[in-house]
């Protein structure tokens, strides 16, 4: 993130995510034989994640570029695609990946179209919308909306 500051661009892009830990935790509650164990194991990333975001130790990103498959139906519970994207619609950006990867074209289409929208809430605010987030509803229906 310090090499990123310094750079002269409007947009960088960085593959380490600060909640790649919580989201891994999120999916896994989803899975099928994930049991109770895989709750409490989100509930450990969270608060990790929590304790580490308390000290400074990141920021949450601008935005989340996510590459997802073309197939909705083919995708598993996503914490950006689902409570992080339900919280703040503008700040989860999509680029559908063909076979197995995105095209840079799909990329830059998907950085091109980001829209500007509230920051993120504190998170906090965002880990709780997970808790509350069922990823078999439709997003409009999922009780969300945090105000700031």
């Amino acid at each position: 993130m310090r090499a990123a500051t310094r750079l002269r661009s409007t947009y960088v892009v960085v593959s380490d995510d600060p909640l790649a830990d919580v989201a891994a935790g999120w999916q896994a509650m989803w899975d099928v034989p994930g049991g109770p164990g895989a709750a409490v194991g989100f509930e450990q990333r969270a608060a990790d994640a929590l304790s580490a975001w308390r000290s400074k130790q990141f920021e949450l990103p601008d935005y989340y570029l996510v590459i997802a498959p073309a197939h909705a139906e083919a995708a598993s519970p996503d914490l950006y695609l689902g409570p992080l994207r339900a919280v703040r619609p503008r700040r989860v950006a999509v680029a559908a990946a063909t076979e197995s990867t995105a095209q840079p074209a799909q990329i830059i289409r998907a950085l091109r179209e980001l829209e500007h929208g509230p920051w993120w809430p504190p998170l906090d605010d965002l880990l709780d919308a997970a808790r509350r987030f069922y990823p078999g509803a439709l997003t409009d229906a999922q009780p969300a909306a945090v105000e700031l």
